[in-house]
């Protein structure tokens, strides 16, 4: 069984607090209702160095043994996937061969083309 964690990032203090740092702050559900948290899941899969995959981590997958691959990884479809021109690829499919490099809040412009 996969495990069930939650990050949120806070737009107020621009960073990311961990489940066990957010859940005991006063008014959180006030964040939301307000957007200026976003809450992310953990995908339940490790990348190919061990580290977590979590929704909204940018990734760079392997092709042929060349990078150049980076995706967001999204929730769709009942699903936690990347997307590549509007086909969804769900992650499990190639976590032994992505590697996390960033997230979308941090490292916005690592999905810059």
């Amino acid at each position: 069984m996969r495990e069930i964690k939650f990050r949120a990032w806070f737009i107020t203090h621009k960073r990311m607090f961990s489940s066990y740092e957010f859940m005991g702050m006063s008014g959180f559900v006030d964040f939301l209702k307000n957007k200026t948290i976003f809450p992310m899941q953990f995908t339940g899969l490790l990348d190919k160095n061990g580290k977590e995959i979590w929704e909204g981590d940018i990734v760079c997958m392997e092709d042929g043994g060349s990078y150049g691959f980076k995706h967001e990884v999204l929730f769709k479809q009942g699903m936690f996937c990347v997307e590549d021109d509007g086909t969804w690829f769900p992650i499990g499919q190639f976590y032994s061969v992505t590697e996390v490099i960033g997230n979308i809040y941090n490292n916005p412009e690592l999905l810059e083309k």
